[in-house]
């Protein structure tokens, strides 16, 4: 009480004074709905969220960091490229997660706060490869490979429990949208999982480990005014260390669940009402 900054909210951080999030600039060249064609896209973000979509090795982290004050900043979370159609296609880049309902992007959330869930729960970008394959208006699938959670090029340190594949931090990313005929209901499962640097050992350097999170969103339009989303996350980690460990959980790993409930109402074409019931 009386601080400048709002605890664990993350986005929103700054108490008792004015700020300024996000100054959003896209350049976007968009695919062909039907044929083969090039595309791509680049985000540019400056405001006080900049601290929060930073990458390691690109925007974030000294001496890559792209500050301006101590509050403000720049930071590029989506530069990438794509080939094929709407229906096909493979990018290549660095892109936002497919993880999660919330989204960086003001204007993709109703809520101007974020979930705790979408905030600590979850990765925002990566960087790597994914390819996206539409067969029809009820079927979305996409899947790839990425370098792990919030990474531009920087590989895992020294590990201080060496042992196979504790070197590598190439990680899976995919999803799998299904969707009513109407389009009505949606429901979407996505998953990341890869090795990351879950916990320190001090000096003898940290410590490498399997990190998966398992994403579940599901829209379902009730009525032309009323509309409902479940989200929910788990996510473990192993070799997170004794620090992060909690009692009744496997030894050196680490836990976490979300589910977030939405409830939206149209009012008018022009008034909305939001509820967002959240456990983490």
């Amino acid at each position: 009480w009386g601080a400048d900054w709002n605890g664990p909210i993350t986005f929103n951080d700054r108490a008792w004074q004015g700020q300024m999030n996000q100054l959003y600039l896209i350049n976007e060249r968009i695919l062909k709905e039907d044929q083969l064609s090039l595309g791509g896209r680049i985000d540019l973000l400056y405001g006080t969220d900049f601290l929060y979509t930073q990458a390691a090795g690109l925007d974030g982290f000294a001496p890559d960091d792209w500050a301006s004050s101590r509050y403000y900043g720049l930071a590029m979370p989506q530069l990438y490229a794509e080939v094929g159609s709407q229906a096909l296609n493979v990018k290549f880049g660095h892109f936002y997660t497919l993880i999660g309902y919330e989204v960086v992007p003001a204007i993709g959330n109703f809520f101007y706060t974020h979930a705790y869930t979408m905030q600590y729960g979850e990765p925002f970008t990566h960087t790597g490869v994914l390819g996206t394959w539409v067969p029809n208006d009820q079927l979305t699938i996409i899947g790839g490979i990425t370098n792990g959670w919030d990474n531009w090029d920087v590989g895992l340190p020294t590990p201080g429990n060496p042992g196979p594949g504790k070197t590598s931090n190439a990680a899976f990313l995919g999803a799998v949208t299904f969707s009513s005929s109407d389009g009505s209901q949606a429901l979407t499962i996505a998953n990341s999982s890869g090795n990351e640097a879950n916990g320190a050992v001090g000096a003898g350097g940290d410590l490498i480990g399997n990190r998966t999170v398992t994403s579940i969103v599901y829209t379902n339009e009730f009525t032309d005014k009323l509309t409902y989303v479940y989200q929910s996350d788990f996510g473990y980690a192993a070799n997170a260390g004794v620090a992060y460990q909690t009692v009744g959980q496997q030894a050196d790993s680490a836990y976490w669940y979300g589910a977030n409930n939405y409830l939206f109402y149209n009012f008018t074409d022009y008034l909305i009402g939001g509820l967002r019931f959240e456990w983490f």
